[in-house]
C-alpha cells in the first residue's frame, strides 16, 4: 500500500511521471489489444497470409518514418518552447502529408516494376495503398503533438479507439485474407486520425518556410537516426521473405510484437525526458528514468523467459515451435537497447543530434549486415544479430553516458 501511495504522489507532483504513466498505459493497452488482433489473424488465416499482411504494414510504417523528415522529434523538442504552436503543427502535418504521398507513390511504382505486388494487383488497390499510407503517416505523427503538449492521455484515447476498432473490423473482413488484415488496420487508423485531429488545437494546413528552416536542422539528424532505428525492424520482413519465406516473416513479426512491449516501456520513460527536461535538470531526470525503467525491463525479460513459449502457443503450435528462442533473444536485447535509448535522449537534450544519428547508424548497420549473413542458417539468427548489434554499441554509449552525467 505504501508503494502505491508513493506512485500516486509522484504522478500528482511530477509531470514526467504522469506523462510516462499515460504513455506506458497506452503501450500496454495497444500492445494487449494488438496481441488479440494478431492472435485472431493467426488463428483464422495461414502464416503465409499473415506474412504478406505484415510486409505491407511494415512498408506503411517505413513510408511514415521516411516522410517525417525528423519533424516528429523536432516537434517534441520545440513545441513546448515556442509561442506560435499552431504554425509548427500545421507545417509539420502538411509536410508529412506531401512527403508520404510522394514516397508511397514511388514505392507503388517500384512494386509494379519489380513484380512484387503482394496484396495489390489492380490500379484501385494500388491507389488505395498510396492514400492510406498518407493517412497512416498522419495518424502516427499526431502522437508527437500530444506528447509535446503533455497530453499523452489523449494519445492513449486515440490509440485505444484504433486498437478496438481494428479487432471489430477484422471479424468483418477476415474472409479477404491478408488484404482483410490490411483494411482492418488502415480503416481503423483513418477513423482514429479524425478523432485525434478533433482533439488538437485549431491550426491551418500550410507550409511556413521559416518554421521549417528553424526546426529542420535539429530534426534532420533525428530523421536519420529514427530512419536507421526503424530500418532493421521494417526491412526484415522483406529480407526474411526473400531469403526464407513469408511464413517466417510472420513468425518474426509476432515475436517482435511481443518483445516490443518492453521497448514501449523504454519509450514511455525516455520520450517525456526530451519534452520536459533541460540540461540543468538532466541528471535528475535520468535518475527518475532509471528508477522506473529497469525494474520493468528485468521483470519483463524474466517473464518472457519462463512464459514466452506459452504466449506463442496462443498464435499456434508452429509459432511456439519455431520462434520461442527468438522471442527471448529479442526481449534480452531490450536491456542494451534501453542503454542506447537513454544515451541518445540525453544527446538530444544537449542538441548533440549528430551523435544520435551516428549511434543509430552503427546499431542498424551491425544488425542488418549480420542478418543478411546469418539468415540462411535460420530465423533464430535474427535474434542473435539484434542482441549483438545493441550490445556492442551499448558498451560505448554506457561509457559516454557516465561521462556526460559527470560533466
Amino acid at each position: 500500500m505504501d508503494y502505491l501511495a508513493w506512485i500516486r504522489s509522484r504522478l500528482e507532483r511530477h509531470e514526467h511521471y504522469r506523462e510516462s504513466f499515460w504513455l506506458m498505459s497506452n503501450s500496454v493497452l495497444t500492445a494487449g489489444l494488438g496481441f488479440i488482433f494478431w492472435t485472431l489473424a493467426a488463428r483464422s488465416l495461414s502464416a503465409d497470409d499473415v506474412g504478406h499482411a505484415t510486409i505491407i504494414i511494415s512498408a506503411m510504417e517505413l513510408i511514415a518514418i521516411a516522410s517525417f523528415l525528423g519533424l516528429n522529434v523536432a516537434m517534441i523538442y520545440f513545441l513546448p518552447r515556442v509561442k506560435l504552436k499552431s504554425r509548427i503543427i500545421g507545417t509539420t502535418l502538411s509536410m508529412t502529408a506531401i512527403m508520404s504521398f510522394v514516397i508511397a507513390t514511388i514505392f507503388t511504382v517500384y512494386m509494379l516494376l519489380s513484380g512484387q505486388a503482394f496484396l495489390f494487383h489492380t490500379i484501385l488497390t494500388q491507389s488505395m495503398f498510396v492514400v492510406l499510407s498518407v493517412v497512416y503517416s498522419l495518424f502516427l505523427l499526431i502522437d508527437s503533438i500530444f506528447i509535446a503538449r503533455n497530453e499523452s492521455s489523449r494519445l492513449a484515447l486515440k490509440n485505444l479507439v484504433f486498437s478496438v476498432l481494428k479487432i471489430c473490423l477484422l471479424f468483418l473482413l477476415i474472409s479477404w485474407s491478408g488484404f482483410g488484415i490490411y483494411l482492418a488496420w488502415t480503416i481503423s487508423a483513418a477513423f482514429a486520425l479524425l478523432i485525434g485531429l478533433a482533439m488538437l488545437p485549431r491550426f491551418r494546413l500550410t507550409l511556413h518556410i521559416d518554421v521549417l528552416t528553424h526546426i529542420m536542422p535539429y530534426g534532420f539528424a533525428n530523421y536519420l537516426a529514427q530512419f536507421f532505428e526503424m530500418l532493421p525492424r521494417l526491412l526484415l520482413p522483406f529480407i526474411i521473405a526473400v531469403i526464407l519465406d513469408a511464413e517466417q516473416s510472420a513468425y518474426y513479426y509476432i515475436t517482435w510484437m511481443i518483445a516490443g512491449l518492453l521497448g514501449f516501456a523504454t519509450n514511455a520513460i525516455t520520450i517525456p525526458m526530451l519534452s520536459q527536461a533541460r540540461v540543468s535538470t538532466m541528471k535528475r531526470s535520468l535518475g527518475r528514468a532509471v528508477l522506473v525503467l529497469y525494474p520493468l525491463l528485468i521483470s519483463g525479460v524474466v517473464f518472457l523467459y519462463f512464459f514466452g513459449e506459452l504466449l506463442l502457443h496462443i498464435f499456434g503450435k508452429n509459432y511456439a515451435d519455431d520462434a520461442a528462442t527468438l522471442l527471448f533473444l529479442f526481449a534480452l536485447a531490450m536491456l542494451p537497447e534501453s542503454v542506447n535509448a537513454i544515451y541518445m535522449t540525453m544527446c538530444n537534450i544537449k542538441k548533440k543530434v549528430v551523435q544520435v544519428a551516428i549511434t543509430q547508424f552503427a546499431i542498424s548497420s551491425i544488425i542488418l549486415i549480420l542478418c543478411v549473413l546469418w539468415l540462411p542458417y535460420g530465423l533464430i539468427y535474427v535474434g542473435y544479430a539484434w542482441l549483438l548489434g545493441h550490445g556492442l554499441v551499448a558498451v560505448v554509449t554506457l561509457y559516454r553516458t557516465i561521462i556526460m552525467v559527470r560533466s
